[in-house]
């Protein structure tokens, strides 16, 4: 079995925008910044493909997308617990005595299925309830003041966002929500 490592690398950062935004994996309003990268598709690490200039929204404090979700999402821990006792149905409903060549087997399904199931339907009833993010946007207060985060020159207003004359950022507005 051939594992192929394939990934994008992030050439040329540059910081082009700011504003407040939820971050789901800090759980808190934090200030997201846009990096506009010059993005290349990779295999072994040897670059291969130019994929072109991207911009990507950034969180401040962890430095991940702030919209990115890295928790499973309550549908699929049901999902799995639903299967998980499948299997261990499956492991009670086989007869060790008409399969006597299966006996470990199936005693293994009964018990480890049986202990995954109970494993799962605990994760499943006490783990973290989804984030809405929707709703947590709606709680984040837009950026107020008339200087740049980034390099405190005065901002001129502009449409739809404004603009830094030294620096070349602009503020964004809350995203959309």
């Amino acid at each position: 079995m051939a594992l192929v490592h394939v990934g994008v690398y992030h050439w040329a950062r540059r910081v082009v925008g700011y504003r407040n935004d939820y971050c789901i994996r800090c759980a808190a309003p934090k200030l997201a910044l846009q990096h506009r990268m010059f993005d290349v598709l990779h295999v072994w690490f040897v670059p291969l493909v130019p994929l072109g200039f991207w911009k990507h929204w950034l969180c401040s404090e962890c430095g991940r997308d702030p919209h990115a979700n890295v928790r499973t999402r309550r549908s699929v821990r049901w999902a799995g617990t639903v299967l998980l006792a499948f299997i261990a149905f499956v492991g009670w409903a086989a007869s060790p005595t008409t399969r006597p060549d299966e006996f470990w087997f199936i005693w293994a399904l009964r018990v480890g299925g049986t202990v995954a199931f109970g494993v799962a339907l605990w994760a499943s009833i006490k783990g973290p309830p989804d984030v809405d993010l929707r709703r947590e946007l709606r709680k984040v207060q837009p950026l107020m003041g008339a200087s740049c985060l980034l390099c405190g020159a005065t901002l001129f207003p502009s449409e739809p966002a404004w603009s830094c004359p030294d620096c070349g950022a602009r503020r964004h507005a809350l995203p959309a929500g």
